[in-house]
């Protein structure tokens, strides 16, 4: 049945009785715009049919398919043999004198025929259309037609095996061949050739891939300009037999062995890009070497310059971290800010979370923001450690956890910074994604070190009860936080997650309860040691030592104040000299006030600090839409 037919059965069934005879009357352009896009959708479907008959009845390779692809790794393999091998043979006509090179270079002309074969047979796109063309009479015509074929015909004559004395002739044949350098740069766009360098780049630096593939072709360069020099002395040798004295020094002989010969070519390749003089006589001579040099120059720029831009990628990371640690410095040190401070912001920044969120900001990174399954993806393999570690995440479908994750907002816990503290109620549930946690009661003693995969904060959640334990994290922590509306709204929804989270709360206060019982015996068997007069005696004299020291410090840090509170309010109006005084005349309170809001802030636990710190990116966020 037809889509029309559909559309219309399901119209006609769907109609209420009331209706009566008015319910089959249907307006006419409702109806002709209804049989417009389904004669479109007809048409879709037919024209997709379609192709997909044809590509299943034509005996066509496609052009991503497996096969191909394979076959792409083969040939560019070849071809890569092939630029090394060519030039030896041309020169040296090394293929007749190695039996290896003889086995080599026929396995290459088998493969590079057999492309051509392969290529007639592969699936291509019309270049005006982009259609894909997948009948075989119309691939293989199109290229017999095209500039592809004459390359790989041309670059395919196996012209190695043919034996004459005339070596010139030979030689120039063989030049014809060059032409496959256009094949293997049309190889090297291809798809596979991306996927090895991605997979390249997972393993080593993608800097050190770019940097191989430039050092292979600057030696390819100059092994092609040595045989170029060895050309060039074979003629000059050929006409000025017995003057040898009107051409170019030559650093070989032809009795040498050959692969002295090849050295010796090779370094005055190397000397004349890089600018040495190689006392060039003859105006063949001279043409090469300007050639050369002007060839050395544009390359060795070109070199250069790209060393320098890889260098310089190979260190970004390094030179912004740099940049961002002396940046927080200077303003750390122009604030006065406590060296405890300090310290604490350079430890983050220098370990593993700080340096992971400064080099890796994922919310840079990807931008424009990807597709919503594409995101949904990309979320899942980022958390997938976490969720093959935590396992009630196992009694939820596979979209709740996705949701759950979606949810969830990731934080960051230094070391010894109580996530959560007894007395408090409960804001989130918390999941360890690395680091560890260490869960104490009231009295200090530990109930249990959770590590990555562990989660905290379920009890208070699911009791509506203050918290009974502090959880404090012993390294730097990354959460991931359930705030408690969530929480609620998937424990309703998830009878196994909740009756779960039930055995787990319902384990977790047996084991507090039997902890907490525990110093009170001890209590009560351990004998207390009285202290004995002297060492009463000496803990006074300590404590008045320690107060004594304490009003000497305040003093010295008001006279201070008032110093540096005169210089600057110096040659200034009455109005900032009454306020000096004013600041002047409760120098402890402003100290102790001081004192006592560090103190308080160093024990927030981390939902209020969250809390806190979200007080300032909403008016900041209120601010920036004003």
């Amino acid at each position: 049945m037809s889509h029309r037919n559909l559309l219309f059965v399901s119209a006609h069934s769907s109609a209420p009785a009331q209706v009566g005879r008015r319910g089959h009357v249907i307006d006419a352009s409702f109806k002709a715009k209804t049989n417009l896009i389904l004669n479109d959708l007809d048409s879709m479907a037919t024209s997709q049919f379609s192709d997909l008959v044809m590509r299943h009845r034509a005996r066509v390779l496609d052009a991503n398919g497996h096969i191909k692809t394979r076959w792409d790794v083969v040939v560019l393999l070849a071809l890569l043999v092939f630029l090394i091998l060519l030039p030896l043979d041309v020169c040296f006509d090394i293929v007749t004198i190695s039996p290896t090179c003889l086995t080599l270079q026929a396995m290459i002309d088998l493969t590079l025929l057999l492309d051509i074969a392969v290529t007639f047979r592969t699936s291509r796109r019309d270049a005006t259309t982009q259609a894909l063309v997948v009948d075989a009479t119309e691939v293989a015509k199109s290229y017999l037609f095209s500039r592809s074929f004459v390359i790989d015909v041309l670059s395919s004559i196996p012209s190695a095996y043919w034996v004459t004395d005339r070596v010139q002739l030979k030689r120039v044949v063989q030049a014809t061949r060059l032409l496959f350098l256009f094949r293997l740069y049309r190889l090297s766009q291809a798809d596979v050739v991306g996927r090895v360098e991605r997979r390249l780049s997972l393993l080593i630096h993608p800097v050190f891939v770019r940097l191989a593939k430039v050092v292979l072709l600057y030696i390819a360069l100059h092994h092609y300009l040595g045989s170029l020099y060895y050309l060039i002395v074979c003629y000059e040798v050929g006409v000025y037999d017995k003057h040898l004295e009107k051409m170019w020094p030559i650093p070989f002989s032809f009795d040498d062995p050959l692969w002295v010969q090849y050295v010796g070519a090779f370094f005055q390749a190397f000397s004349l890009t890089s600018g040495s003089s190689i006392l060039a006589i003859t105006k063949v001579e001279r043409i090469f070497s300007f050639v050369g040099f002007a060839i050395g120059m544009i390359v060795n720029a070109c070199i250069f310059g790209i060393v320098a831009g890889l260098n310089e990628q190979l260190h970004t990371s390094s030179d912004e971290r740099q940049y961002h640690t002396a940046t927080v410095a200077s303003l750390l040190r122009d604030q006065n800010v406590d060296n405890d401070v300090q310290q604490a912001i350079y430890d983050y920044y220098s370990s593993t979370s700080g340096g992971e969120l400064l080099a890796h900001d994922t919310n840079k990174i990807f931008t424009p923001a990807l597709p919503s399954k594409v995101e949904l993806l990309l979320r899942h393999h980022l958390h997938r450690d976490v969720v093959a570690k935590v396992p009630f995440l196992k009694t939820l479908a596979p979209e709740q956890v996705m949701a759950l994750l979606l949810m969830m907002t990731e934080s960051i816990a230094v070391p010894g910074e109580a996530i959560v503290k007894a007395g408090e109620m409960a804001h989130a549930f918390y999941i360890i994604e690395t680091g560890l946690v260490r869960v104490l009661d009231a009295r200090g003693n530990v109930l249990a070190t959770l590590g990555p995969g562990g989660y905290f904060g379920e009890v208070s959640l699911m009791t509506n009860e203050p918290t009974t334990a502090n959880c404090i994290a012993q390294t730097y922590c990354k959460l991931n936080l359930l705030l408690k509306v969530h929480f609620d709204a998937f424990t309703q929804a998830n009878e196994g997650l909740k009756s779960y989270l039930n055995e787990t709360k319902t384990k977790r206060l047996q084991v507090s309860a039997s902890t907490a019982k525990q110093p009170i015996l001890l209590l009560r068997t351990r004998a207390q040691p009285k202290p004995t007069f002297m060492g009463q005696l000496f803990a006074r004299q300590v404590a008045r030592r320690l107060a004594r020291r304490q009003r000497q410090f305040i003093r010295l840090l008001s006279v201070h104040r008032e110093s540096v509170q005169r210089e600057s309010v110096k040659g200034s109006g009455a109005r900032w000299s009454q306020v000096s005084r004013r600041s002047q005349a409760t120098p402890t309170a402003s100290f102790v006030s001081a004192s006592a809001l560090q103190t308080h802030l160093v024990a927030l636990s981390h939902a209020r600090a969250r809390s806190l710190v979200r007080l300032q990116r909403i008016s900041r966020s209120a601010i920036e839409a004003d």
